[in-house]
């Protein structure tokens, strides 16, 4: 018996349709993957990524998760990163460890550069809407820093425990973001003698009436 047209062709366009997908799904997962994966874990995804204490050779970012995750940064001066960050605290005890609250400072960089930089959190990596997140690096100032009292404080939640994880963030008009991480006892520092104009050309003079 002669097979009719259909039986003859149905199998050869579902082949096409079927090579057709796997062809775009392909180069989805090529420009995504290539340095950036799928955001599998919700749970995991860096949440409020800020960027701050910007000098001519290092800044930090920070962020918090859902869930404790292991936190890395994967920077560098072009598209192609290739360099790794860990979190403050993980660089300083030599071991990585899971957290919600996250503080990655890379330094060591060139000054009036601009970094490109992913997150990995926990196995994903995670970037700015498919593109590398970014940040530039000031230039160096020739002058002394400024004689300022750093700013000092401690938070205490209402259970009057101090917080697991927390991290203080300083703004004011015309200057530069700054932050630091809160001790375990809840009390924190901030130098203020080196914190910079908003453009990162000078020190910043805190008025006496300034707003922080």
């Amino acid at each position: 018996m002669k097979e009719s047209f259909w039986n003859k062709r149905i199998p050869t366009l579902l082949g096409i349709i079927l090579i057709i997908i796997g062809i775009g799904v392909t180069t989805i997962l090529v420009k995504q993957g290539g340095l950036f994966s799928i955001k599998a874990s919700p749970s995991q995804e860096p949440r409020d990524v800020r960027i701050s204490n910007i000098t001519d050779s290092s800044f930090t970012v920070s962020y918090w998760t859902i869930d404790d995750a292991t936190g890395v940064l994967n920077y560098g001066d072009s598209i192609n990163l290739g360099q790794s960050g860990l979190d403050d605290r993980d660089q300083q005890s030599g071991n990585v460890v899971n957290h919600k609250v996250h503080n990655i400072t890379v330094r060591n960089l060139n000054p009036i550069t601009k970094y490109y930089f992913s997150i990995i959190s926990g196995k994903d990596t995670y970037a700015n809407n498919s593109n590398p997140f970014e940040a530039t690096t000031g230039s160096p100032i020739d002058a002394n820093p400024l004689q300022q009292d750093p700013m000092t404080g401690k938070i205490i939640l209402p259970t009057g425990n101090a917080p697991k994880e927390a991290i203080i963030y300083l703004t004011t008009q015309n200057a530069q973001v700054i932050s630091t991480l809160v001790k375990n006892d809840g009390t924190y520092i901030l130098p203020l003698n080196s914190l910079r104009a908003v453009d990162l050309s000078s020190y910043f003079k805190l008025g006496q009436n300034q707003i922080i």
